[in-house]
């Protein structure tokens, strides 16, 4: 079976830009990650990779705000081959909060009862590990992941994704 690149977007961590890029060079076969259960916590399971390659099998890219690390996606762990972004945690919580107070779908609010509201500290973390763990996120990044770049180092880290990554004509 053909590997899945598999790109966990990390909100504000240049996301956007990246799935434009992959939906430019992938089309198609880029499959947008969505849970279907109100149980899952807006995690894409298992059971939604399994029912979404067998719609789809010729998928080539896996991505969204959805899919997440500390999930086990059983034999397809195997095909899967993990990258994703990160940023300074504090650049992206400052980009997290401007984006949130200014999108006009959240209430207006100070910088620190938003940081308190949803306990917003460690985020990246959290994305990673689903818990405040950061031995767990590291793990999970040395153990699962082919590719970490930085937003900080975008236009370089994209360019050694493609090489690392082998994506041809990307």
């Amino acid at each position: 079976r053909q590997q899945i690149l598999t790109f966990c977007h990390i909100p504000k961590t240049a996301g956007s830009s990246m799935n434009l890029l992959l939906r430019r060079h992938f089309g198609r076969k880029v499959l947008s990650a969505v849970p279907r259960s109100q149980k899952s916590k807006n995690i894409y399971q298992f059971s939604n990779l399994q029912q979404d390659l067998s719609w789809f099998p010729r998928t080539e890219c896996l991505s969204g705000h959805f899919i997440r690390p500390f999930i086990d996606f059983k034999h397809f762990e195997k095909r899967m081959k993990w990258f994703t972004f990160l940023r300074s945690p504090t650049k992206r919580f400052i980009s997290h909060y401007i984006h949130q107070q200014t999108n006009g779908r959240h209430e207006k609010m100070d910088i620190n009862v938003w940081a308190s509201r949803l306990n917003r500290a460690n985020f990246q973390v959290k994305w990673l590990a689903g818990e405040e763990d950061l031995e767990a996120a590291k793990q999970i990044l040395n153990e699962k992941f082919s590719f970490v770049g930085f937003v900080e180092n975008f236009d370089t880290d994209l360019k050694r994704l493609i090489a690392d990554l082998e994506i041809p004509n990307f």
